[in-house]
């Protein structure tokens, strides 16, 4: 179906690109449970923390045959989300780009890391939290900037996730798995 043809929904991953003619004034297209929805940009100091943790994660996923980068990932029952960053698997990941995929499952997802912001917190705390352990994404970061910046590293036990390490500021968090890292916060805020 495409948008142009029918306005009624539900939506596919493959409808986006019809959405793409469209683009958001602030933000990039998700659906939520088939219907469209916007995830918001939340500014320059964000991205600069994006592009520190996705070298880091790069940096401590280089020996294993991951990737990182931001991936549109379909979750069960029409949901399409785009995380701040994901780290996939590498032979999956391959493979959706040989077929020139749009997304990737969550399935091949191995850890999403969402910021969070005021516009965003509800979403990411609740919302995408319970997405993401329902489709089976093993591990999950998130990433608060303000008024120090923290991390929290989760693992799925079952449905839920639960803590696997939590820093903030200068503290290092400190995780073995699904790779071993370690870094403070705070580098995600240095000039």
């Amino acid at each position: 179906m495409s948008l142009e043809q029918d306005w009624r929904g539900p939506y596919t991953v493959d409808d986006l690109a019809d959405l793409s003619r469209f683009p958001p004034e602030e933000g990039v297209w998700e659906l939520e449970e088939g219907w469209p929805a916007v995830s918001p940009w939340r500014g320059v100091h964000v991205a600069a923390a994006l592009d520190t943790l996705r070298d880091l994660l790069y940096t401590a996923t280089r020996e294993a045959d991951l990737h990182v980068g931001m991936i549109r990932i379909e979750i069960p029952g029409g949901t399409s989300r785009v995380p701040d960053l994901v780290v996939v698997d590498g032979q999956a990941r391959r493979a959706g780009r040989r077929a020139r995929a749009k997304s990737m499952g969550a399935g091949d997802v191995v850890l999403a890391v969402e910021f969070v912001s005021l516009a965003i917190a509800a979403p990411v705390y609740v919302t995408k939290r319970r997405e993401y352990a329902r489709s089976g994404i093993p591990y999950y970061w998130i990433v608060d900037l303000e008024p120090v910046p923290a991390i929290t590293a989760l693992t799925l036990h079952g449905t839920e996730y639960a803590l696997q390490a939590k820093a903030e500021g200068d503290d290092e968090l400190v995780v073995e798995k699904p790779f071993a890292i370690r870094f403070s916060p705070a580098r995600l805020a240095a000039d």
